[in-house]
């Protein structure tokens, strides 16, 4: 999977529309996958479950993760937003599974 960089194509209210360069996907689509509803099935798929997911169940979750506006500032100015992002994806990993 690819880590790219994303402009955000809605914009929140509260959001600086000259910060969106600093928003990321931490985490992209698999080669050949172009949605995330597609990518949900293909892990489904490759998960090997036993029984049938129920159409009532959730399937995936999606995780936005921020801070402060006062940390996140001192995060960038610091040079340090990829450290930052690193550490999450590990956080997600180790709470969730890599996959």
């Amino acid at each position: 999977m690819s880590y790219e960089k994303y402009i955000l194509l809605r914009t929140e209210k509260n959001a600086a529309p000259t910060r969106t360069h600093l928003n990321r996907r931490l985490i992209g689509y698999p080669d050949g996958v172009k949605d995330r509803s597609a990518t949900v099935q293909r892990r489904l798929e490759e998960a090997g479950l036993t029984r049938k997911i129920g159409s009532n169940q959730v399937r995936a979750i999606r995780i936005n993760v921020s801070g402060t506006h006062e940390d996140m500032k001192r995060i960038e100015e610091e040079g340090r937003l990829d450290e930052w992002c690193a550490d999450n994806l590990k956080y997600f990993a180790d709470t969730f599974g890599k996959e």
